[in-house]
């Protein structure tokens, strides 16, 4: 069993109005219609990334991280930012925040067909949010 804890970045694209998901350790990129989609989009796109990889016998680690300024943005966030939950539709508005930094938890198990993801129910991750200056 091999468990992967990767750091997303979620911003509001200043153009589309988009909120756009970085995962920071992979350098995946995905979107959504708000914070919580846009986190729920690169899980699936990080999950086929793992998958993807092992299964080719490449280290999705191997990958490279995200350019250094999505990364110093991250830090800023996980530095200033409160804990929010993320899957409230509403949670920019309310918390009056632009950015998030969240963990994405995976767990892969090789099976005789090749890697698979596992769901373990753990709880929630916890999601940071801090405003624009962070």
């Amino acid at each position: 069993m091999r468990r992967y804890n990767l750091w997303v970045l979620i911003e509001q694209d200043a153009d589309t109005r988009a909120w756009v998901a970085h995962c920071v350790d992979l350098d995946v990129v995905a979107w959504g219609d708000d914070p919580g989609q846009a986190r729920d989009h690169v899980e699936e796109a990080v999950g086929m990334v793992l998958l993807d990889d092992l299964n080719s016998g490449l280290d999705p680690l191997g990958r490279g991280p995200a350019p250094a300024d999505v990364r110093e943005r991250l830090e800023g966030v996980r530095r200033t930012g409160r804990a929010v939950d993320i899957h409230e539709r509403d949670v920019a508005t309310r918390e009056g925040v632009s950015r998030f930094a969240v963990i994405l938890s995976f767990r892969v198990e090789r099976t005789e067909d090749g890697f698979v993801l596992v769901r373990d129910g753990d709880p929630p991750e916890p999601t940071y949010a801090a405003d624009e200056a962070a």
